[in-house]
């Protein structure tokens, strides 16, 4: 029906969850009329006050609380937008990315696989969002050592891929 494939990043999906549940993002204080100006974290600092230093530094690791939170705010947008929204699969989706990202694989197959399971209800049948996802549990499976798994996935991926383009 003219979907498009929705591509969001971790950032976005963030946004959406604070925008349908009632948290309220943070304030940033006016001042003279307009909002003061963030000062960067590398001039706080009483380290090397090096731009190098923050642009080089790792990112900081996905914690189990964040993605409690992340999931709060998922069961949140599920409230407000129904639980077979392409918005909660698509957060779900990039929960996993981000127990992905920081190595926490067993959780981030739950939650790729719950939003394999979701996207298959909400779209049609080889839309690439759900070959996104397939291949995300291919590398995740192969990263904990289930080959077949993982084969299994990619070839999904694979024909879902050939046949959208």
């Amino acid at each position: 029906r003219g979907l498009m494939a929705h591509y969001y990043s971790f950032t976005d999906v963030i946004i959406i969850i604070i925008e349908y549940t009632m948290v309220s993002p943070i304030t940033t204080p006016i001042t003279n009329g307009r909002p003061m100006t963030p000062i960067p974290a590398y001039i706080l600092s009483e380290k090397d006050n090096s731009i190098a230093n923050v642009v080089d530094s790792p990112p900081t690791a996905v914690t189990a609380d964040l993605i409690k939170t992340l999931e709060k705010g998922v069961e949140g947008l599920k409230k407000k937008k129904g639980s077979t929204h392409l918005d909660v699969a698509v957060a779900i989706d990039a929960i996993g990315r981000a127990c992905s990202d920081s190595q926490d694989y067993d959780t981030a197959l739950q939650h790729f696989n719950d939003a394999l399971e979701l996207k298959k209800k909400v779209l049609p049948q080889h839309h690439p969002s759900i070959a996104d996802t397939l291949k995300s549990v291919g590398d995740v499976s192969q990263k904990v050592g289930a080959t077949q798994e993982s084969e299994t996935a990619y070839e999904a991926a694979h024909k879902i891929y050939r046949s959208a383009f």
